[in-house]
């Protein structure tokens, strides 16, 4: 989701991650900390008409209610629906602990539990984290509140900094065994929200990737970029010193990861979204992937936003048409839709001073809110005959 959404709204999330789901699996080779490159096989019972596509596609484990019937509903959705699935994971993050190699917090370590008791085995799984913060304007704070002294007034590129953080991928990564792995989440709007920061931000992101492609050399390592970004004529995302400055930024990673919500680019036609898939293409020659993206199915209206959009499930369908042709055409690693269901039995539970924030990512899902699933799940099933092309 892009950086308009806040902390609570992901720790919710980790919290609510309570359903421990298995599936049958094998997999060949040794664990991704080295040895030769995992070898996936689907198990019998995968649904065979989900492997047609050149590219991996999937949801992320989002929860649409808090019960957890509706976790292990959601699990079973994501498996049926996909070849592989997210688990995407910004918020605060254990700096002091991660710096000193000490045990992270207890309630920190169950909420990661309980997403690696419900990994889907038979699937691949990309593994977003983020050192950044929810408005990408600085480094994400720490989960036990006050920084270690090591840390406090340091710059981005200070090495307790590297050093704490790549401890805390590694921990991450040896609990997961991901197939690919983003290391920053929507990074360059970093230089758009604090610029005098990036050249720090960029070191530090250069000596963590490195670190860990040298100690995982068979996960694909990235970080994401908010698509919307670059395409928003009221910000620098437009201006070719950012573009180029990002572009320099990109130039070791395995990947670029595409984060594209077109609501927040101002993005609202076929024309546009051809647009800006047609510009990352021809920005990059690195491998791409789309690491979350949505669109509403219902008319959007939030009035302390001052928002009326009348979106309608055929909006969504032609938005996601555009993104699988380009996905098809382009040669995406993988494609992600954020939300599978619509979390309206969720929204309830958040804080109501956030209620407005919420109703604009509610209803993104392939499913309704009672679970029907729209035009756009037939499209995603490859039933591309709803699609001109």
């Amino acid at each position: 989701m892009p950086a308009k959404k806040i902390n609570w709204f992901f720790a919710l999330g980790i919290a609510l991650m309570c359903a421990n789901t298995t599936a049958g699996y094998a997999f060949q080779g040794k664990r991704s900390g080295g040895g030769p490159v995992k070898v996936w096989e689907q198990t019998p019972a995968f649904n065979q008409t989900l492997k047609t596509r050149p590219f991996f596609y999937g949801f992320t484990t989002w929860p649409f209610a808090t019960t957890v019937q509706a976790q292990s509903d959601l699990m079973n959705l994501i498996r049926a629906n996909g070849t592989f699935y997210v688990e995407h994971v910004d918020d605060a993050l254990p700096w002091g602990a991660a710096l000193y190699n000490q045990p992270f917090p207890t309630e920190f370590v169950r909420n990661i539990e309980a997403k690696r008791a419900r990994r889907l085995a038979d699937r691949p799984l990309l593994l977003s984290l983020n050192p950044l913060n929810t408005y990408r304007s600085a480094f994400v704070d720490d989960v036990e509140g006050a920084l270690p002294s090591a840390l406090v007034g340091k710059p981005m590129d200070d090495p307790a900094y590297i050093q704490a953080y790549t401890n805390y991928c590694i921990w991450m990564i040896d609990r997961f065994a991901p197939t690919y792995v983003l290391s920053a989440i929507e990074s360059n709007d970093l230089l758009k929200q604090s610029p005098n920061d990036w050249p720090a931000f960029d070191r530090f992101s250069r000596a963590v990737m490195g670190a860990l492609k040298t100690r995982y050399p068979n996960i694909q390592f990235g970080e994401s970029l908010a698509l919307h970004t670059f395409t928003n004529t009221n910000g620098p995302g437009v201006t070719q010193s950012f573009r180029d400055t990002i572009k320099a930024h990109i130039e070791n990673f395995d990947f670029v990861g595409i984060s594209y919500y077109p609501l927040f680019g101002g993005d609202f036609s076929q024309a546009q979204w051809d647009a800006a898939f047609d510009f990352i293409r021809a920005w990059t020659d690195k491998p791409l992937a789309i690491t979350e993206s949505g669109h509403p199915a219902e008319p959007l209206v939030v009035d302390e936003f001052k928002l009326n959009i009348p979106f309608s499930p055929h909006d969504q369908a032609d938005f996601l048409c555009t993104l699988l042709r380009h996905a098809t055409q382009d040669n995406y690693q993988f494609a992600v839709w954020w939300e599978a269901r619509d979390f309206d039995k969720l929204l309830p539970a958040l804080p109501a001073s956030s209620q407005s924030l919420a109703k604009i990512f509610r209803d993104m899902g392939l499913w309704d809110g009672q679970g029907k699933g729209r035009l756009s799940l037939e499209i995603w099933r490859g039933h591309s005959s709803q699609c001109s092309w």
